[in-house]
């Protein structure tokens, strides 16, 4: 389809925070946004513009935090099974994984680790294949071309021995620091990693209300760690639960919290002072608490600690702390795609205003992923991926289940129409 275009919109977010435009005309030429202007009160639409009046635009979303090789299946044999795949076995899930996201108008990815780096594998492939096909390798210097997804991946990731993180990754070798691993790791890729994944904490229990697990790592070890990755290049995701946890990644300088589940408030309130973004993973929580195969005891406890996590993230944003969007997808019941605009939707029932929402899956989210400046901002001179939501801007994320009307990517629209002309979507 083409790659060139123009459109009417009722209303515009541009991903950089700033309030909501009114009717604003968008232009777009080669791959780039060229013009973002209000539209003339007379103005109509003609045959050669998209006629999206009921319509909010934002632009294209990142997803900080996933996991490429997995599903969101409930299925404890086919879960397990995931664990013992190869690469061959899980390369069509990465590739339908992939399709996904960009048909949900995600067109970058943070991937949290597997137990055999399968997700970087497939970075490095994708990546390849796409210099192949297009002279244009502007998107970034490690991830895939321009009409691609872009995968920042972890490789295999870090936990102590028998402690959580068997499907994410692998432990030190006996009598090798966690620091002096992340070293070597580094050295002995050939490109490498994108980032460092640590866990530092267990899970969540459906069980015991509040239940943290003890630290993996000494916070000296951690320190050490986070040090010896920041010396190479790369940035470090720790999956951290709990206080103890949260404020040992916080203290050895990590670049995001994963998850922060009961980390406490005063806890939560340093990550300012550290420079670490908070990404929430909301949407597992929502998942299991509306599974209607789980125990419901289960399910009501999964509601309590998503309640709790929704009350941590109101008092944090006061505090200034900052936020990405990541949706978890692979968890059970966290679909790639879907997944990220749930988490949208309840980040807005946290309290974050609309634009707040939009950034912490735009702007804040290409930051953590170190992706070129303006690439998820709906600005003159960014890509010309954007994403049209038949609604207003109050009712954006109203529900789970947002579905975009129009994705384009690159200049190129994906799907086949525009919606009709209904009135806006409101609140159920």
């Amino acid at each position: 389809m083409s790659r060139s275009g123009k459109a009417h919109l009722g209303w515009l977010l541009d991903g950089t925070g700033a309030p909501p435009r009114g009717p604003t005309t968008l232009t777009w030429t080669d791959d780039e946004i060229m013009v973002v202007e209000p539209t003339a009160p007379e103005s109509l639409p003609d045959s050669d513009t998209l006629d999206l009046r009921d319509c909010t635009a934002l632009p294209a979303l990142v997803d900080a935090h996933v996991h490429l090789i997995m599903e969101a299946t409930g299925d404890a044999r086919r879960r397990e099974d995931q664990l013992r795949a190869t690469y061959e076995d899980r390369r069509p899930l990465l590739e339908a994984n992939r399709q996904r996201h960009l048909d949900h108008g995600i067109t970058a990815v943070r991937d949290g680790g597997d137990y055999g780096g399968y997700a970087l594998r497939y970075r490095d492939e994708t990546r390849d294949k796409t210099r192949d096909e297009s002279r244009d390798e502007s998107t970034s210097d490690h991830g895939p071309g321009p009409r691609d997804l872009v995968i920042r991946a972890a490789g295999r990731a870090w936990h102590a021995p028998d402690r959580y993180g068997r499907f994410i990754g692998r432990p030190p070798a006996p009598g090798t620091s966690l620091a002096d691993s992340v070293a070597a790791d580094a050295a002995q890729t050939r490109v490498g990693a994108d980032h460092v994944k640590i866990a530092q904490s267990g899970v969540n229990s459906l069980k015991r209300f509040g239940w943290t697990s003890r630290p993996q790592f000494p916070p000296e070890e951690l320190r050490l760690a986070v040090a010896a990755a920041h010396d190479r290049g790369r940035p470090v995701m720790v999956h951290a639960n709990g206080p103890a946890a949260v404020a040992s990644a916080l203290d050895a300088g990590c670049d995001s919290v994963e998850h922060g589940y009961f980390a406490t408030l005063e806890v939560l309130k340093r990550a300012p002072e550290s420079g670490a973004v908070w990404v929430p993973t909301l949407a597992p929580m929502w998942a299991l608490a509306h599974s209607e195969t789980m125990d419901p005891a289960a399910r009501d406890m999964a509601l309590r600690t998503l309640d709790h996590q929704l009350n941590q993230i109101r008092g944090a944003v006061s505090a200034g702390v900052i936020l990405a969007a990541g949706s978890d997808a692979g968890s059970q019941g966290v679909d790639h795609g879907p997944g990220l605009w749930t988490e949208l939707h309840l980040l807005a029932l946290a309290g974050l205003s609309t634009p707040q929402v939009v950034s912490a899956a735009t702007s804040v989210g290409a930051r953590l992923l170190a992706l070129p400046p303006g690439m998820s901002t709906l600005t003159p001179g960014s890509p010309a991926s954007w994403i049209a939501v038949r609604s207003t801007p109050d009712q954006l994320f109203a529900t789970p289940n947002i579905q975009p009307e129009i994705v384009v990517i690159r200049g190129t629209l994906r799907g086949s129409q525009p919606p009709a002309k209904d009135p806006p979507r409101k609140a159920t």
